[in-house]
């Protein structure tokens, strides 16, 4: 038979337990405002042993933000001259250089108009110096047939030039590259050849060297 009575929390059928409980549940709490400074109450140091869900959500460890890279700036290209943007291929590297192909395009007129007139004036280029000598008084022109075969030469030579010229010059300005400064290393080379071939005619011929002779004395 069990005793229903309710434990006693005073005298001496208390436990020492009992009566040190009941003592301090007979005391009003004590304000905050009238606790020691640094002192807080033993609920507020005692952390629960199973958190609530929301509490462990709150506190649960979040994945560290990564730090978004910089975006530097894209170097600006320095602009390009007019010639550049109006001439610059769409699949090319290198810019069309519009008086480039200009300034070749009149210089190999200008050469081919210098080797059409010279095939006519070659031709006929006894003529030619009968008239140099007879206006220098310089006698007769006798060597005709040295100034034909020279005629004949130039007109050969003039014309293979201008055709490896105009080749390599086309070439180049297809490639994109500077090309006026072959026509005119050509006219000074066929200029030199013509020099030397008609030098050549005027020395061989025997009222020349008198007219020079007597110049010289």
């Amino acid at each position: 038979m069990t005793d229903e009575r309710p434990r006693p929390q005073y005298g001496e059928y208390a436990t020492p337990q009992d009566q040190a409980h009941a003592i301090a549940g007979s005391h009003p709490p004590v304000s905050p405002a009238l606790a020691p400074h640094g002192a807080t109450p033993a609920a507020e140091h005692r952390a629960p042993e199973h958190p609530a869900p929301e509490q462990q959500a709150a506190v649960a460890p979040t994945a560290p933000v990564e730090p978004r890279a910089r975006q530097t700036p894209e170097p600006r290209t320095p602009a390009s001259s007019p010639s550049d943007r109006d001439g610059a291929a769409l699949d090319g590297t290198r810019p069309r250089r519009r008086w480039d192909l200009v300034l070749s395009v009149v210089l190999l007129s200008l050469g081919l108009w210098t080797v059409v007139s010279g095939m006519i004036q070659n031709a006929n280029l006894p003529a030619v110096f009968d008239d140099v000598f007879e206006m220098q008084g310089m006698g007769d022109f006798t060597a005709d047939a040295a100034a034909t075969t020279a005629g004949r030469t130039l007109s050969i030579i003039n014309i293979v030039l201008f055709a490896i010229t105009a080749t390599i010059t086309i070439t180049l300005l297809r490639a994109r590259r500077i090309a006026f400064y072959v026509p005119l290393t050509a006219g000074v080379i066929a200029g030199v050849i013509a020099f030397i071939v008609l030098a050549s005619v005027l020395l061989g011929d025997p009222a020349f060297a008198e007219y020079a002779g007597t110049q010289g004395t």
